[in-house]
């Protein structure tokens, strides 16, 4: 992890995050952080790196933050996985937790 970014990176990332708070009134961190990354490739940085700045600098502005772990990025297309619920938990599909199996609620 590096401590010193340029100013350029430094301006894009402010820049987007207030342009995502604007205009959606919050900020998807997976979604800001990749399109820095991409504006930003010479920099070499790694994306959990722009995630955590992209974090930072929406906690100044004390944005609500959307911290979706399914965004998938293909060859610079951002798309967002699993529009049916059912895709997510599966078809009759368990979840454990602390111990105990529970089934995935029923849809009626």
């Amino acid at each position: 992890m590096r401590y010193g970014y340029s100013a350029r990176l430094r301006e894009d990332l402010n820049s987007r995050v207030l342009a995502a708070l604007r205009s959606h009134g919050m900020v998807n961190i997976a979604l800001v952080a990749e399109e820095v990354r991409l504006a930003n490739l010479d920099e070499n940085i790694a994306l959990e790196d722009v995630e955590r700045l992209v974090m930072q600098t929406a906690q100044l502005y004390g944005a609500v933050m959307e911290l979706d772990g399914l965004i998938a990025v293909e060859a610079g297309r951002l798309t967002s996985l699993a529009d049916n619920q059912h895709e997510m938990l599966g078809i009759d599909s368990f979840d454990t937790i602390g111990g105990q199996t529970a089934r995935p609620p029923l849809q009626g």
